[in-house]
């Protein structure tokens, strides 16, 4: 006799290079939620590039998380991701895998190289998906209680997209895409802009346009695009 099979392995990622307790604590509780509502094994990935104060307290704080069963605690320093990333490109058999962990691991902050690491720690981990949240950022709440948005995410990544129409208020799904399978869930974030789109929108307002304007349905107007970056 073969015992059970081992629980679906997702991975709820946070990259830091700030203080963020509160938003490390918050994390937490969403993948407490997510093992317990969809009984998969949620690894919790934090890729801490902080001070050494500040990654100690983020350490204490992740310690005294209450246990939460079905999720497993990652926190990595920048060393261990390096000493993690320097295995990976040796393995990979490049030529230039010096040059590949400098890409992978930058001395500058960079959102793309943070997001790659995710990844790659992330299918290590065995995960089937990644779930990427920002240490800046907070949840709604809706009659007193966090809103998740792995809830979401995690109903519809891997299900055929013609499954998922039903659960949205609005779809333009083309019947030819209907059955592939779901591989990107996304939200729109409400209040401040976020770092990088603020500081893009102080530098050149002709690229914010255009960068703010790719989030709108290809079927609007421009009037309607050019409200909405307004």
């Amino acid at each position: 006799m073969t015992g059970p099979s081992a629980p679906e392995r997702i991975c709820l990622a946070l990259p830091t290079n700030r203080a963020c307790s509160p938003t490390l604590a918050a994390v937490a509780a969403e993948a407490a939620y997510a093992a317990g509502h969809f009984g998969v094994e949620v690894h919790l990935l934090v890729l801490d590039s902080c001070d050494e104060p500040t990654l100690a307290e983020h350490a204490r704080v992740l310690a005294g998380l209450p246990a939460a069963p079905g999720v497993v605690t990652h926190h990595l320093d920048e060393h261990r991701q390096r000493v993690f990333l320097r295995r990976v490109t040796e393995r990979s058999g490049r030529a230039d895998a010096g040059r590949l962990l400098s890409l992978l691991l930058p001395d500058d902050v960079s959102y793309g190289a943070c997001t790659d690491r995710v990844f790659l720690i992330a299918a290590a981990l065995g995960c089937r998906s990644v779930h990427r949240r920002d240490s800046d950022s907070a949840y709604q709440t809706f009659e007193g209680a966090p809103v998740f948005p792995v809830h979401h995410e995690a109903a519809a990544l891997g299900r055929p997209a013609a499954q998922v129409a039903d659960l949205v208020s609005e779809t333009v799904l083309d019947p030819a895409l209907a059955r592939r399978p779901v591989s990107m869930a996304g939200a729109s974030f409400i209040g401040e802009l976020s770092v990088d789109i603020g500081e893009m929108a102080e530098l050149d307002a002709a690229v914010y346009h255009d960068v703010v304007s790719l989030w709108a349905p290809g079927h609007w107007s421009e009037e309607s695009r050019r409200e909405l970056v307004e």
